[in-house]
């Protein structure tokens, strides 16, 4: 059973042959939707990309606790749940 596609196995390639730092460019380059943006986003420093990642990261695993919390804090992690896939989309990085 393939459990990769080409796209997904050549991120893999990457990621062992060159570390995580060529995967966060990879994604732009091998977007399905490259939008307008996307060339700008992929001319960005190597730090924006990584902050990217971060950001993602507690977008996805931390902040969904806060929803839980009070209402202005509830409110301000909605938003952030919100604006998280808004910008994959703006930056030509979609979600598959």
């Amino acid at each position: 059973m393939d459990w990769f596609n080409a796209g997904d196995y050549e991120i893999v390639r990457q990621v062992l042959q060159r570390g995580v730092a060529a995967c966060l460019v990879l994604g732009f380059v091998s977007a399905v939707k490259q939008f307008p943006v996307s060339w700008f986003v992929y001319h960005l420093p190597g730090w924006f990309h990584r902050g990217e990642v971060v950001g993602n990261h507690v977008a996805q695993l931390v902040v969904p606790f806060f929803l839980f919390a009070s209402q202005p804090v509830a409110s301000v992690a909605a938003g952030i749940i919100v604006l998280t896939p808004l910008w994959l989309v703006i930056t030509g990085t979609p979600p598959d």
